[in-house]
């Protein structure tokens, strides 16, 4: 429970110290992507991870925000499946560049949900992620991603639109 509420105070302060004057700023995305590496054993197919969040800039070139990721995967080697809901806290640093494709790199923390075989746990959990801005106002991006909740880890390549 302290880790939860730790997590959370975190969040709270970090949208604490975005400006006021950013909320026109704000911006919002989509995004889908799919696990690369595969943890030995595990036999899980469907590796489709989808998300979004908000974000604001806190900075220059920084941006802090939320994000939620889904992932359902199904395993062949048993007749089950499993579900993992994050919720993270994120801050992306993207060098000033007025070009339209520019890189970016960030990170967060939060509260991972994961259930299968009729278990769940919740646990802290976090993200790493860089990639690449395309288009005007950087519409469009790729990113690499590595998903941990310091038990487990997952390599995701994704895709998105920012609007």
């Amino acid at each position: 429970m302290r880790k939860h509420l730790l997590v959370a105070s975190l969040a709270i302060a970090a949208f604490a110290l975005v400006p006021s004057t950013a909320a026109a700023q704000v911006g919002g995305f989509v995004m889908g992507g799919f696990q690369i590496d595969s943890p030995e054993g595990d036999g899980a197919i469907r590796r489709l991870w989808f998300g979004g969040g908000v974000d604001a800039p806190l900075a220059d070139v920084i941006r802090v925000g939320g994000e939620v990721k889904f992932n359902h995967q199904t395993f062949d080697d048993f007749d089950e499946s499993g579900n993992y809901l994050a919720f993270f806290g994120n801050v992306i640093v993207t060098p000033g560049s007025d070009s339209s494709v520019s890189p970016f790199l960030g990170g967060g923390v939060g509260l991972v949900h994961a259930s299968a075989a009729g278990e769940s746990s919740n646990d802290v959990g976090a993200h790493f992620f860089g990639g690449i801005k395309f288009g005007e106002g950087g519409s469009f991006f790729v990113q690499g991603e590595l998903l941990t909740d310091f038990d487990a880890s997952a390599l995701v390549v994704g895709a998105g639109v920012r609007f």
